[in-house]
């Protein structure tokens, strides 16, 4: 069963980032119809394949894999903004993630108390 989640993260994302099978496969450093294997669950990538393709997606494999809490392959909602953070460092995709996983969870707190904040586009209260 993960082969198939695998693929559809592996999926999700390249379409989000706009490329064909072959674009990708040729970040991963393999053929668009390996990609394609991989994205239907016909064939599962070997661990070094693995972890370029965690590399490109900027994720980590444990993430890829179903284990981690931020999901950053989810397909992207209508007004979401698609970063190709392929050329940053790694240490630069973690800072992204985890800003990324900061507003998130503001916006979770503050939908569940329901103040507006600074965020909302609001001035701060200064006392």
């Amino acid at each position: 069963m993960y082969e198939f989640d695998l693929g559809l993260k592996i999926k999700s994302y390249r379409i989000s980032i706009n490329l064909t099978q072959a674009q990708f496969g040729e970040r991963i450093g393999v053929s668009g119809a390996a990609v394609s294997f991989y994205e239907t669950g016909t064939r599962t990538p070997s661990h070094r394949v693995l972890m370029r393709i965690a590399n490109v997606m900027g994720v980590s494999i444990d993430s890829l894999l179903g284990k981690a809490m931020f999901d950053p392959v989810s397909p992207p909602a209508d007004n979401a903004v698609t970063l190709d953070i392929t050329r940053l460092t790694a240490e630069q995709r973690r800072i992204v993630r985890r800003t990324v996983e900061l507003f998130d969870a503001y916006n979770r707190l503050q939908q569940e108390t329901a103040l507006p904040g600074p965020l909302d586009g609001e001035a701060a209260v200064q006392e």
